[in-house]
């Protein structure tokens, strides 16, 4: 059994690391492997025939790991932080911490993955791979999707803010360009913002993926200001809906359109570049076509699909000797 691990209750709190455990449990189930979400009320992997850890944030998990070491040398572990490097974000020092675990954990047999060539570059110390993450149905959904979206001129409301209404992800911004703007916008949120909204804006919170992609769909641009992406779980979810998405934080799978590169803008200016390509719906439906075409063609995302199940079953093997077919069974996913 494979056991998943992440913050001490589990993966409750919204956002990408949430996504992406949901679309690893997708692909464990496609490949018939058995798995756990382990939490801080059990004993920690003490079943499981290898870990695969989530996220860079919980101290709990990086315990984990090393108890999981010291008990269990031979004990294959994978991890997908999800990095965000030190200079990029507003608590450096706490990402400086996971940097140096992660690094050291290589050292100790841990096999770590980035999602970006330049994260690999800063996190690699022997067992680093690149790795793209699934966006699950992303081609069959797109195929569906072109048939029936609205076209992005036709579209009424202007902006839309996906992700959760904190200053990480650029709330604050956001507010400021819609105000600023003062054309009907939206906001997609997982729990109710705090303090006074612009008028112009509509708020609604804690909608189901297919009720997401339906608003998406109204909605001409996406602006997330957060200071930085990995991966892009709601960039990639609003342009494969035929959203425009500007780039204004540190993303870096997302900065080959030039025209859509904003990093330097204010709020104010932000807000005029927007009312200028609402001006030009020509343009804006092509920088949309040119960045869906750029994303879905990222060497980045040529790279193998998360960590190679094989290669986890090949390492089990190897360090274990044992028969893993016993993993091959019924999905057991408790939180």
């Amino acid at each position: 059994m494979i056991g998943i691990v992440g913050n001490r209750g589990g993966f409750r709190e919204p956002g990408g690391v949430r996504k992406l455990v949901q679309l690893l449990c997708q692909r464990l189930e496609i490949e018939q492997f058995t798995y756990h979400i382990l939490t801080a009320k059990e004993k920690s992997g003490r079943d499981c025939s290898s870990l695969i850890m989530v996220g860079c944030s919980s101290p709990w998990a990086y315990g984990v790991a090393l108890k999981s070491l010291i008990q269990r040398p031979a004990l294959p572990i994978h991890w997908i932080p999800c990095f965000h490097p030190p200079r990029y974000v507003t608590h450096p020092w706490k990402a400086r911490v996971a940097l140096w675990a992660l690094r050291g954990l290589q050292m100790l047999g841990v096999h770590v993955y980035a999602l970006t060539q330049a994260e690999q570059t800063e996190l690699n110390a022997g067992r680093c791979a690149l790795l793209s993450l699934p966006f699950d149905s992303e081609e069959a959904f797109q195929v569906q999707a072109l048939k029936r979206m609205t076209p992005i001129a036709q579209r009424p409301l202007a902006l839309v803010f996906l992700g959760r209404p904190v200053s990480q992800k650029g709330w604050p911004q956001y507010l400021a360009i819609v105000s600023h703007l003062g054309l009907n916008s939206l906001a997609l949120v997982p729990f109710a913002p705090e303090g006074k909204l612009p008028r112009t804006l509509t708020v609604k919170i804690g909608l189901h993926d297919h009720e997401v992609r339906e608003h998406l769909d109204q909605c001409q641009l996406l602006i997330l200001p957060s200071d930085y992406e990995s991966f892009g779980f709601a960039q990639a979810e609003a342009l494969l809906s035929g959203c425009c998405v500007p780039v204004l934080g540190e993303w870096p799978l997302w900065l080959k359109i030039a025209e859509l590169d904003w990093r330097q803008l204010t709020p104010w200016q932000a807000a005029e570049r927007v009312r200028t390509l609402l001006k030009q719906p020509a343009t804006l439906a092509s920088l949309q076509k040119q960045q869906l075409q750029a994303w879905m063609n990222l060497p980045e995302r040529q790279a193998p699909i998360l960590p190679d199940l094989r290669e986890i079953d090949a390492d089990i093997a190897r360090r274990r000797g044992t028969d893993r077919s016993s993993d091959r069974r019924n999905i057991h996913l408790t939180e």
